[in-house]
């Protein structure tokens, strides 16, 4: 189970393991949407990246993500060119 506070560039994570029982027990009381997807963790010395592939409603939706420690905020330069286009501040409208 995974929980992130509000926020794009910097926000707190929560992951919290889950047995099968209590997975089952929280799936009857999910008040919003049910997210399925793979995860591919790549190394990108020194950082590593997560692409997540999703499955459902939101296929074909991938995401990649490149978590850099707070005291030491760093740009890949250049992003690799299988990243995409950056959503890390989407527009508002």
């Amino acid at each position: 189970l995974t929980y992130k506070s509000a926020g794009l560039m910097s926000r707190q994570e929560y992951n919290l393991p889950l047995d099968r029982e209590s997975y089952h027990h929280l799936l009857g009381k999910i008040d919003g949407r049910l997210i399925k997807k793979k995860r591919y963790v790549i190394p990108l010395l020194p950082l590593t990246a997560e692409l997540d592939i999703f499955e459902g409603d939101l296929a074909p939706l991938m995401l990649v993500e490149v978590e850099f420690q707070p005291k030491t905020m760093q740009i890949l330069s250049p992003a690799p060119g299988w990243f995409g286009e950056d959503v890390t501040f989407p527009e508002i409208s």
